[in-house]
């Protein structure tokens, strides 16, 4: 914990924060990608074992809380990663403190959300459980079709992100409404925002864009599911 300018996180000012610091002795990060980590969907990993999405909602997460994060690297030396996080003040009388956010909750529908890159399910699902849904979330997309198909009447609601490997999400789209046509989908991307809104608008589905914005999400959930019960 600390109080003042700090060297590396000069955004930070005079805010008292926290530090986290992670470290590893792996390869570490090749010069000449390093400015490049936090970009949506770079990923050094091959084709189907990654698109690179973990980093940018790291950083994203961060800043919304008013956070910074940095990262040394130096090749076959390992990667040292800290983040700084102003401490909150939990004053209940205070009046500077920030406007709670709103977000719409749920009434116990069941969603299921798909995406290759566990942070994302796990976030989707952590926040939508807070809001009061029943959330599945899967990895692999051929496992959660077989899950849908499995018993379709049971979800109220797919999040799919876009780009997979293996099964795309047009392909999941398709698929589930094969299964059961009238089930709605919310699909989730970043490579060109104009095209995958007329994807999604192609596929009868709404569009997120990636990385997404939790506020976003929740409003979507709630819009698609209050538009189907009308």
């Amino acid at each position: 914990m600390g109080h003042g300018e700090f060297d590396h996180f000069p955004e930070i000012g005079g805010a008292t924060f926290v530090e986290i610091i992670v470290s590893d002795n792996g390869h570490g990060i090749a010069p000449e990608i390093k400015d490049r980590i936090f970009e949506p969907y770079f990923t050094t990993k091959d084709v189907g074992n990654g698109t690179g999405m973990g980093l940018a909602v790291v950083m994203g997460i961060v800043q919304d809380h008013g956070g910074a994060i940095s990262i040394n690297s130096q090749l076959k030396h390992g990667t040292i990663v800290r983040v700084v996080l102003p401490i909150a003040d939990l004053d209940p009388v205070a009046s500077d403190l920030p406007e709670v956010q709103f977000y719409p909750s749920g009434n116990g529908e069941n969603i299921l959300i798909i995406d290759d890159e566990e942070l994302l399910v796990e976030l989707g699902k952590d926040l939508l459980e807070r809001l009061n849904y029943c959330v599945e979330g899967y990895m692999d997309a051929s496992e959660a079709i077989e899950r849908f198909r499995a018993n379709p009447q049971s979800f109220d609601l797919i999040i799919s992100d876009m780009t997979m490997p293996k099964i795309s999400g047009s392909r999941i789209v398709e698929e589930a409404r094969r299964i059961r046509p009238d089930i709605p989908v919310i699909i989730c991307s970043g490579y060109s925002k104009n095209m995958d809104v007329t994807r999604a608008d192609a596929l009868g589905c709404q569009y997120i864009q990636k990385p997404i914005d939790m506020k976003i999400l929740s409003e979507t959930v709630r819009k698609v599911l209050d538009k189907r019960s009308i």
